[in-house]
């Protein structure tokens, strides 16, 4: 009888053990869930007046390496700016992440910059994907930084100019083209000359802020004799042996109207884009002196051709308003298309929607855009003609169900038959029934027990548990989605099935 007693004791007490252990485990999992999710989600950039990632897209810049496609998730590093390493010093514009490396070079003529002014200014925040905040941060370089070596906190007043408290609230921006938009405005202390702005947005429940860098110009200590900007000379792509690149100047009365000089590419070295860039500048320089300067202003108000974007300059009062360039070039690049201003979810209104993407080409090529359900069933498609450049397509789908869709790019060079294809995954959305808080994970950070959410990939409703569990609720991100009611491994620890949505 005692013998039986000591098996059932010990059984008891591993069972207690175990049960210990799960709990433990689960708790563990939350924890971790949470510390990952909050970075997962939220992404975003400057978009006005553009922070140096977005301006990398914006001028499709190469040079700026994966940027060019990814701007919202340039800057990521632990928060609290400017203590010590975070980012670390010489790394600020990149946070010290191999995506935003090509943004830690600092010269004073290595990027564009936006003309600002002391006093009030906006400053406009596209965010991909929205996050419970504690407080935007703006600071400024001091006046005589040093514009030659990487950004480190001796280059900034470490007090910063302009903080706008969020209290961990969500941004709640407006719709934008490319997502949330919303913005600050800021009184900026009195500079001149080129300067930079460092912006931190601070995740509220999580380690990591995202930091982002302006560069600015706020006016030259001297006056410039050179006052109106009528163009740009911004190169792209290489050019070869036998191309040209024409400028073309427009104006009225002045001699110089509708004029045209051309750049001859004698060699492929004179062709490689910085060196075109600057050789065109230098040519225009020395055809109209006394007109036209093509280059970049310093501090005296000079304008001197560098190996990089060079604006065109005249005077003011000239005749010539604007101008034009046009490189021309024999040799082709391969045929190619790439992806971007894709959403990760469109909405359906009765079984409709328009999937929205832009398209950027190289050559000339008849572009299809297809969408699928999961049983491969087309329900959308859309086409465009693109000559190397980038255009919007719209795929108009019909008699769609909401769930998961695969997008399906398809590109056809004129006169050939190879096809070029890329594919994206994405969300098609049912309209919200008047029984559910959120369509999941719209309003993410806002659950509590009670809350009735719609989950799009099998299109029903779940309530968040009651109690210390329905904190759980908040917890996702795409890598990290346990409790992601209905489809998470752990989902039924924080959420209660409802049922199918309500038609």
């Amino acid at each position: 009888m005692h013998l039986v007693k000591a098996k059932m004791l010990f059984i008891f007490i591993i069972l207690q053990r175990m049960f210990f252990i799960m709990k433990l485990s689960k708790v563990a999992l939350a924890v971790s869930a949470l510390l990952i999710s909050g970075s997962a989600l939220a992404h975003g950039y400057i978009s006005n007046p553009p922070s140096r990632d977005y301006m990398c897209k914006l001028n499709n810049d190469q040079s700026c390496g994966g940027v060019i496609n990814e701007p919202q998730s340039v800057g990521e590093s632990e928060k609290g700016f400017p203590k010590p390493g975070t980012p670390p010093d010489g790394q600020l514009p990149s946070g010290g992440k191999y995506l935003g490396q090509p943004l830690d070079v600092q010269t004073p003529v290595r990027w564009e910059k936006n003309s600002m002014h002391a006093g009030k200014n906006n400053f406009t925040w596209t965010f991909t994907a929205e996050h419970n905040t504690t407080d935007f941060k703006y600071f400024i370089t001091k006046q005589d930084w040093d514009q030659s070596s990487p950004l480190t906190r001796d280059s900034f007043e470490l007090t910063p100019f302009c903080v706008v408290p969020m209290g961990g609230q969500l941004p709640n921006g407006k719709p934008g083209p490319n997502g949330t938009e919303v913005t600050h405005e800021c009184d900026v202390p009195e500079r001149s000359g080129y300067q930079v702005i460092y912006a931190s947005w601070e995740v509220d429940n999580t380690a990591m802020s995202f930091y982002k860098t302006i560069d600015a110009d706020f006016g030259n200590e001297v006056p410039s004799i050179w006052e109106n900007d009528i163009g740009k000379i911004q190169a792209n792509k290489d050019l070869y042996a036998g191309d040209y690149v024409d400028a073309r100047f427009f104006g009225k009365s002045l001699g110089l109207n509708d004029q045209t000089i051309r750049l001859k590419i004698n060699t492929d070295a004179e062709g490689k884009k910085e060196v075109w860039a600057k050789a065109l500048a230098e040519l225009i320089n020395a055809t109209y002196p006394d007109e036209i300067r093509a280059g970049v202003k310093n501090s005296k108000g000079e304008v001197n051709p560098i190996a990089g974007v060079n604006h065109i300059f005249v005077k003011k009062g000239s005749k010539v308003t604007s101008a034009q360039v046009s490189p021309h070039s024999e040799h082709k690049d391969p045929a190619s298309i790439e992806l971007s201003n894709i959403k990760d979810s469109y909405q359906l209104d009765d079984g409709a929607a328009n999937v929205t993407l832009d398209v950027t080409a190289t050559g000339k090529l008849a572009v299809n855009a297809q969408v699928f359900d999961k049983d491969g069933n087309q329900v959308g498609l859309g086409s465009a003609i693109i000559t190397d450049g980038t255009a919007s397509v719209t795929a108009k789908v019909l008699n769609a169900s909401a769930g998961m869709h695969k997008l399906v790019v398809l590109a056809t060079e004129e006169g050939k038959s190879t096809v070029i294809q890329k594919e994206q995954d994405i969300m098609l959305k049912a309209p919200v029934s008047g029984d559910v808080d959120f369509e999941f994970p719209d309003g993410l950070g806002k659950y509590k027990s009670g809350t009735k959410v719609l989950q799009p990939k099998n299109n029903t409703v779940y309530e968040c548990k009651p109690g210390a569990v329905g904190g759980w609720c908040n917890i996702y991100s795409a890598s990290a989605n346990h409790y992601e009611p209905g489809i998470g491994s752990n989902w039924q620890d924080a959420w209660n099935e409802v049922g199918p949505v309500k038609k």
